[in-house]
């Protein structure tokens, strides 16, 4: 399993970290996560890193647990939307439109982007505001055309929360 560097908010989804095989170069996805490192470790919203954000000391039982996640989820739920980290656009339709600078819609802990095909000649898998480097995509839900057939997954962190609070023991 590999580590994520420092900052870096996309990249190729993690298919061995999390078991899977990788699939040919054709059919791989982009992935980001949300990444806002803070001094202040009760601040912390980088949810590439394991990191204790609570008062927990290394041996509670707690230390390092997803409470610490939990609490990196909410500082993500109360972060201002910027550019400046992973985020998601509009839809070109009721989100308004697919623009990466003048239309931050959200900030989701994470989101994939499934390319299909190059419809629009470019040679280019991704299509509009997407690529593997790229912090920013539309709106799950898009309407399809010939420069935007990508499938885009995001996650909210309330949502996460909500996940991960259903399952506490």
């Amino acid at each position: 399993m590999g580590t994520c560097p420092q900052n870096v908010e996309t990249g190729w989804f993690p298919y061995r970290t999390l078991g899977l095989d990788v699939p040919d170069a054709a059919y791989r996805a982009a992935y980001g996560v949300y990444r806002a490192a803070n001094v202040t470790a009760s601040l912390d919203a980088d949810l590439a890193i394991r990191l204790e954000r609570g008062a927990d000391l290394p041996g509670d039982a707690h230390f390092q647990d997803a409470r610490d996640l939990v609490i990196a989820l909410n500082n993500l739920a109360h972060a201002a939307l910027s550019t400046s980290h992973l985020r998601v656009s509009g839809n070109n339709a009721t989100e308004g439109a697919v623009d990466c600078v003048n239309n931050v819609r959200s900030h989701p802990a994470f989101f994939i982007v499934f390319p299909l095909q190059d419809r629009n000649g470019d040679n280019d898998r991704f299509d509009s505001v997407h690529g593997m480097t790229s912090a920013c995509a539309y709106a799950p839900g898009t309407a399809l055309a010939v420069d935007m057939d990508d499938v885009v997954v995001a996650e909210s962190g309330t949502t996460l929360v909500g996940w991960l609070n259903a399952r506490a023991p």
